[in-house]
């Protein structure tokens, strides 16, 4: 006889992993094996947790090496609203004789061999943004640390001569946005950190001719001589990759409603610890007084906002930033404007309990209704829709951090990456950080995004497992740091007489299928029951439960990689000889390494609930709580 497992989500509900075991402490200890007598169904649920989303929401192609070559990194994708152009990255090969840029176009569904050239803004931060008739408009930051702007047909891309007739827009800057609004203007911000020509050190805005690309006089909207510090780092390409935390933002955005354009500003001081913002509702002629939007309070000393966005939807605004606070926990913030950005509504927050703040935010117009956003936490890529009034759930996109190269069949872990929009697919270029250094394209379909609005109801079948006519004797489900589900079972092993033991299988749900289920441990000693299962963020497993003559607590630990395999994890060791019968209640691991461990004894002279430590990987382990004074027993 075979009984079937039936792994279900239930977002609608939002039960959790640990639910099996909350009925076994209200006394239904066996109470999945005794009810069917053929087969029975078991729901192998959803974390509730917010950073685990679904995952699997793009119908991807498969991934594209433009660069075969090795050594490349900070790619950047162009695109029309239709199409792709081309992608253009940087050569970082320590043999390299010379700076240099390789990039790839792309003709209908093929990609050209690469074109290496030595361009001007190579390895510096740069901005692209295309036109009609496929012009592309290029910002960027030279080696003195001059803005320049040049604008080119997308097919003349790689004729050196036609970059060195840029245009000066400014100088001394170290960060900088453009954009462009509906009727053919260019809105340009630069933060400056020298004095120069046209003023102090600070943000400025510029903007072009109707009509024309000649540009304005550079308006100093805010001053401080704080931003002299990143003169000290002379050197440092603000913007890409290596920047890292240290590097300045700066964001413009235009709001349009067929007779007037509003043009919003903002960015941070990092040395005073907050983030402002300015307006102009007449297209850039004239700008309000500038608005501190966040920063540390009293309550809150250690807070530091940055990235500060803000997007148009249909009918509102929406702006968004996140602040780090104290002990490196973080929160997503927005604020909503229903009158062009002059008010803006209470703050709320976006993607609650992050673990740490977001290494990018991005944000593309996928209609007039929805604005897409792609959230970069860690090597976890998230997309979130809005819709100019809520946001969708969540869902991340489990191919945007890992897969196989389907050449070499090698691990292709995604690092920097680009995205942007072309018509309904959203495409995204990245370089390979876990050794092979190439660079890499991914398209998908996006479907209706309207459906990410529509939480769903009930319960959707996943997947059908077949298993053993064991029964069940303890089961335990997780998430991973990769954000796929991780599940433990125990089974007794039947066809011994002389002596109890257990079995101990896995099975997995990488979003897509599932895998297994895998015997990962036999003939354990006694009934292996109270099974509790915890990932860490060193993508590892750790499992404890009770077992043996006496119910003692043992204790685990695998790869995620190694999850499958019975000689992947480690031989099982005691944890606590607290001679006496134990119930394991969890495992958890806090984010600096260290082991909890909670567990009850519950009778005799010892009994109460227990929590004990370990912070060496379980080798020793001291109590941190003691049980209260036994209760007699009248009560």
């Amino acid at each position: 006889m075979k009984r079937i497992i039936h792994e279900k989500i239930g977002s609608a509900v939002g039960l959790d992993g640990v639910t099996i075991k909350a009925f076994q402490r209200l006394g239904f200890r066996n109470f999945l094996t005794p009810f069917f007598s053929t087969a029975f169904f078991i729901a192998l649920l959803s974390l509730s947790y917010a950073a685990y989303a679904q995952s699997g929401s793009v119908a991807w192609e498969d991934p594209i090496n433009l660069s075969r070559s090795g050594g490349s990194t900070d790619p950047e994708i162009i695109t029309t609203s239709e199409r792709v152009l081309l992608v253009v990255w940087d050569e970082d090969s320590v043999a390299a004789s010379e700076m240099r840029s390789g990039f790839s176009m792309q003709n209908e569904s093929t990609w050209s061999d690469p074109i290496w050239i030595e361009l001007p803004f190579t390895h510096q931060p740069r901005q692209f943004i295309t036109t009609e008739n496929e012009q592309i408009h290029a910002f960027w930051i030279d080696d003195q640390d001059r803005l320049r702007f040049q604008n080119v047909r997308a097919s003349d891309f790689g004729f050196q001569a036609i970059w060195n007739s840029a245009v000066l827009l400014g100088n001394s800057v170290v960060a900088f946005d453009a954009g462009i609004d509906a009727q053919g203007v260019f809105h340009l911000a630069f933060l400056t950190m020298e004095e120069t020509g046209h003023g102090p050190a600070g943000i400025y805005y510029i903007r072009t001719i109707a009509n024309s690309l000649s540009w304005s006089l550079p308006v100093n909207l805010y001053s401080s001589d704080y931003f002299h510090q990143f003169a000290s780092q002379a050197g440092m390409a603000f913007g890409t990759a290596e920047a890292g935390s240290i590097a300045p933002d700066v964001n413009v955005e235009m709001i349009s409603d067929g007779e007037n354009v509003t043009v919003l500003l903002s960015w941070n001081n990092l040395f005073l610890k907050r983030i402002f913002m300015a307006r102009s509702p007449d297209g850039g002629m004239h700008w309000q007084e500038v608005e501190q939007v966040d920063g540390p309070a009293e309550s809150h000393p250690y807070r530091t906002p940055r990235n500060l966005i803000t997007k148009a939807g249909a009918e509102s605004l929406v702006r968004l930033w996140y602040r780090q606070e104290s002990g490196e926990s973080c929160t997503l913030t927005y604020q909503i404007s229903d009158d062009s950005g002059e008010s803006w509504g209470e703050p709320n927050t976006l993607l609650d309990e992050l673990i740490r703040c977001p290494d990018s935010v991005e944000s593309y117009t996928q209609s007039e209704e929805i604005e897409l956003f792609i959230f970069t936490i860690g090597q976890q890529t998230y997309l979130v829709a809005w819709d100019g009034e809520t946001w969708s759930e969540s869902r991340r996109e489990q191919l945007l951090s890992y897969f196989t190269d389907p050449e070499t069949f090698d691990f292709v872990q995604l690092g920097c990456q680009d995205a942007n929009l072309a018509g309904n697919q959203l495409v995204v270029t990245g370089c390979d950080l876990a050794g092979g250094g190439d660079i890499w394209f991914l398209h998908g379909q996006l479907g209706d995004l309207k459906t990410w609005f529509q939480p769903e109801s009930g319960w959707n079948e996943k997947a059908v497992l077949e298993i053993d006519s064991s029964d069940i004797l303890s089961m335990s489900a997780v998430y991973d740091s990769q954000g796929m589900r991780q599940t433990l079972w125990s089974q007794q092993d039947v066809e011994t007489s002389d002596e109890v033991i257990s079995t101990l299988i896995y099975s997995g749900w990488d979003g897509e299928r599932a895998i297994g289920p895998f015997v990962i441990m036999e003939k354990l000693p006694g009934l292996v029951t109270n099974l509790s299962l915890t990932s860490t963020l060193e993508n590892q497993l750790i499992a404890v439960w009770n077992g043996g003559q006496q119910g003692e607590i043992f204790r685990a630990l695998t790869s995620i990689q190694e999850a499958t395999s019975a000689t992947g994890w480690q031989s099982p060791e005691r944890v606590i000889n607290i001679g006496t019968t134990a119930s394991t209640t969890g495992i958890h691991m806090d984010s600096t390494g260290v082991e909890f461990l909670a567990y009850a004894i519950p009778a005799n002279e010892g009994r109460g609930i227990y929590l004990s430590r370990s912070g060496d990987q379980g080798r020793t382990w001291e109590q941190v709580a003691h049980p209260s004074p036994p209760r007699s027993s009248a009560h």
